[in-house]
């Protein structure tokens, strides 16, 4: 069965695998925006296409590019925002962490605002891999609410929250599928115990309420993902 479909529902008409689709979404989503907005936002997504390039999903569902572009699209028409600066940070907020495009060549490109909220939604460099007892590296443990990286992103304010819940809402619709039941668990966990939470520091109460319910509509989608699995582990 397609564990991605038990979920449909919850999916938006808009959200897909396909490349060309998700492209025509993002610009039906900037198509009445002023004409200097939409070209910033159209080179936005360029810069992205390009350092981004060759790269897939983990557990190969899609081209990397698809997550940014749908993380963009999220935030034009399901939160319903219009700031270009947080659009164009949605299209390249990876690309500090998973590229070798540099914080200044960010802002000379994109300018100070940009670079401020993708900065504040990268992870800080990661500490070289330590060894474990039996000879295995060390792997990235689940976010926790006293992390630096959450206190990060609570100081950012209102802009890098709501990208970084739209970020974890399109891992999650991702994820409905992904070949890793530990891996499924885990993000539910982290989202539902930590990332949720995030919702409560966002100032402007009725988006926090609109991404807080996109949120529990994905994680009810993941309950019955699970719930079927285990009442049919054959598949």
């Amino acid at each position: 069965m397609d564990t991605l479909r038990l979920g449909i529902k919850r999916l938006p008409a808009w959200w897909s695998r396909s490349i060309g689709s998700v492209r025509g979404s993002f610009a039906s989503g900037c198509h009445d925006w002023r004409s200097g907005d939409r070209e910033r936002l159209l080179r936005a997504a360029r810069t992205a296409e390009l350092l981004h390039d060759g790269t897939v999903r983990d557990g190969g569902a899609g081209p990397y590019i698809l997550h940014p572009y749908r993380v963009a699209v999220s935030l034009m028409i399901e939160v319903g925002l219009s700031r270009p600066e947080l659009i164009e940070a949605a299209l390249l907020h990876d690309t500090l962490e998973d590229s070798e495009f540099s914080a200044e060549s960010l802002e000379c490109a994109f300018g100070h605002e940009v670079t401020r909220i993708v900065r504040a939604v990268t992870r800080p460099a990661k500490p070289a891999a330590t060894a474990m007892p039996n000879g295995a590296a060390g792997t990235r443990r689940g976010d926790h609410a006293g992390d630096p990286y959450i206190r990060q992103l609570i100081a950012g304010g209102d802009d890098v929250l709501t990208l970084k819940l739209a970020d974890k809402l399109d891992n999650l619709r991702d994820a409905l599928d992904h070949p890793s039941a530990a891996k499924r668990f885990k993000w539910v966990t982290e989202t539902t115990e930590v990332y949720a939470t995030l919702a409560d520091y966002i100032t402007d109460r009725p988006l926090a309420a609109r991404l807080r319910g996109l949120l529990n509509d994905v994680l009810e989608a993941h309950a019955s993902v699970s719930s079927l699995s285990a009442s049919n582990p054959l598949g």
